[in-house]
């Protein structure tokens, strides 16, 4: 029987309401650490969303979550999200600025960790993570399936072969959705054998930059580990060094004892992950289930001039429903630029499901759309009708420094030159959009 408060009302709901009011404030802390304080039903509800994330950003964190998991073994099973971060960046300094001195302490009654509480405050000892501090022992995080791991920006006795390493990365057996960063100089296959530990992968990003091809300091046998990514379906790529990437397909992809089954393949704005002939061979290997492609050109002169068309060596991409082409920075480099996508489009493989094509240009005035279709860059009869017969929607973006920086009468003008160029003045397959760049 619920207890009634003076007003008259229960604070012991039936718990499917109290997990439908917590689960409307799920980032609100303040409101979890309140929820936690007024029953035990309701300290039972606040504790999946207190500890759903595990972040790992200072020395202090690994003994604070060895501490937990010791006096509330039960915790583990409420993280679903766990952040490594071996570089101390941002977030460690956001953290100390923002959140409360042992706001987890107040977050719930007491217990022994609590007497921990004064000697492991973020705000007082945030000394960036060091190989050692991997002896810490986790429970088995198996409700955990999203993983942010930031490597550490010198190599300075980092092992991933370790005992307390390896230890470590096997508390986390689900993860299925992992963020990858970079900016260590070592060898590739380095980065293979971080996601040799991983075996339920749907979808991964990375941020990668300083790939060396040889390293005294770091000396790997030949990755003999084959990944099993099988589930794998969706890459994303952020801000990447051109070819960075190219370990992925020699290390990971080409290695996979079981079929790839990759859905989505995305990057924009940044320079191109693979080489011109990585990427024609990420094609190849997953031309047969690809169904949404992103990918643009690189963001220089200089790198666009030496990047040739990849040679695809494909007559089609049977099942691929979207393709876009991002971003194409035409205020700076329109000529060589609508050469590159030309070129790109005579040999990029047909497509008879494809449903959307998309472009996305960055304008920094309205005549480089005069220049750009002045060109002439694209048989767009022969590309709409030959190439892509099933075409639904093609898609235009204009993205601009400010989302006022072209009055709606020069849109207009610009839609209308696009319309005709394009030859769909009438067509409902045109669609364009304005937008202030991201």
């Amino acid at each position: 029987m619920s207890t009634i408060l003076e007003n008259g009302l229960p604070y012991d709901f039936p718990l499917e309401l109290i997990n439908e009011i917590i689960s409307c404030n799920p980032d609100d802390i303040a409101f979890l650490r309140s929820a936690s304080l007024v029953s035990k039903i309701w300290r039972a509800a606040a504790l999946r969303y207190l500890f759903s994330e595990a972040s790992f950003l200072c020395k202090n964190d690994f003994v604070r979550w060895g501490l937990i998991c010791t006096s509330l073994p039960h915790v583990a099973q409420y993280v679903r999200k766990v952040v490594v971060d071996l570089g101390g960046t941002w977030r460690l300094q956001e953290r100390a600025t923002s959140a409360p001195t042992g706001f987890i302490a107040r977050a719930i009654e007491a217990a022994p960790y609590y007497t921990y509480k004064d000697t492991l405050s973020p705000a007082l000892d945030c000394k960036f993570p060091k190989p050692s501090d991997f002896d810490v022992v986790l429970p088995t995080m198996t409700n955990a399936t999203s993983l942010d791991w930031t490597m550490p920006s010198t190599k300075d006795g980092f092992d991933l072969t370790a005992a307390n390493t390896t230890r470590f990365l096997t508390s986390f057996p689900n993860i299925t959705d992992l963020s990858y960063s970079s900016h260590l100089q070592v060898p590739p296959v380095f980065h293979a054998q971080f996601m040799s530990f991983f075996h339920n992968l749907h979808k991964c990003t990375f941020s990668m930059w300083g790939i060396s091809n040889s390293d005294p300091l770091y000396v790997y046998a030949a990755h003999e580990s084959r990944i099993s990514i099988s589930q794998l379906e969706e890459i994303w790529f952020e801000e990447c060094e051109l070819g960075s990437m190219d370990w992925l397909l020699d290390y990971v992809l080409n290695n996979s004892p079981s079929p790839i089954r990759i859905r989505k393949v995305s990057w924009d704005f940044e320079d191109p992950p693979f080489s011109s002939n990585g990427f024609a061979r990420l094609l190849r290997m997953a031309h047969g289930t690809l169904e949404e492609l992103c990918f643009g050109p690189p963001y220089t002169p200089n790198d666009l001039e030496g990047y040739e068309a990849p040679p695809f060596g494909l007559n089609v991409l049977p099942v691929l429903q979207i393709l876009s082409l991002r971003t194409l920075h035409i205020s700076t480099q329109s000529d060589r630029l609508m050469q590159w996508l030309n070129s790109i489009v005579a040999v990029f493989p047909s497509c008879p499901c494809l449903q959307r094509l998309e472009f996305t240009f960055y304008l920094a005035e309205s005549r480089d759309i005069d220049n750009v279709f002045a060109f002439r860059f694209l048989d767009w009869n022969s590309l709409l009708e030959n190439r892509y017969p099933s075409l639904k929607v093609l898609a235009f973006e204009m993205m601009m420094e400010d989302e006022d920086d072209f009055d709606i009468a020069e849109r207009q003008r610009l839609e209308t030159i696009i319309r005709q160029e394009t030859e769909m003045v009438n067509s409902d397959k045109f669609v364009m959009r304005w937008s202030p760049a991201r």
